[in-house]
């Protein structure tokens, strides 16, 4: 998959999968604190966010013909996902977040990413581009 390369005399190699999965582990401590002071509502966005981005992945994966599974297992859709679960309210309707979910994967922006093989850093820029879609079509 895609490395890291560092100059001679720097850091070893890290591949992306191994960075996300980091992102991944360093967001838990904070999945744990806002779980414990607003409930459970958290985890049902994570759940809802995760498997929305997944799928969606995996569907644009098939219809380019590309391999699925070495694209999944880099985490950049989860990392996504997780970004974007954390930022939308706990409470907030499971198809707002389905549809939330599927903006930062949708043609454009996802297979900006796969085409290019480039992996935002941070992946913030896209978690909140799905963030505005609840955010400015679902206002009272």
């Amino acid at each position: 998959m895609t490395e890291t390369v560092h100059s001679p005399l720097g850091a070893p190699t890290a591949t992306v999968a191994t960075t996300m999965r980091r992102v991944l582990l360093a967001l838990s401590p904070g999945i744990v604190i806002y779980t414990a002071f607003f409930g459970w509502g958290l985890l049902i966005q994570l759940m809802l966010a995760s498997v929305t981005a997944l799928a969606l992945e995996a569907i644009m994966l098939k219809i380019r013909k590309r391999p699925v599974i070495p694209h999944l297992t880099d985490y950049s859709a989860l990392v996504t996902a997780w970004l974007l679960a954390i930022c939308l309210p706990p409470l907030l309707p499971w198809w707002m977040t389905v549809l939330a979910g599927i903006q930062p994967i949708q043609p454009g922006h996802g297979w900006l990413r796969r085409v290019t093989g480039f992996i935002s850093p941070g992946n913030d820029p896209v978690a909140a581009a799905g963030k505005r879609l609840p955010a400015t079509r679902f206002r009272r």
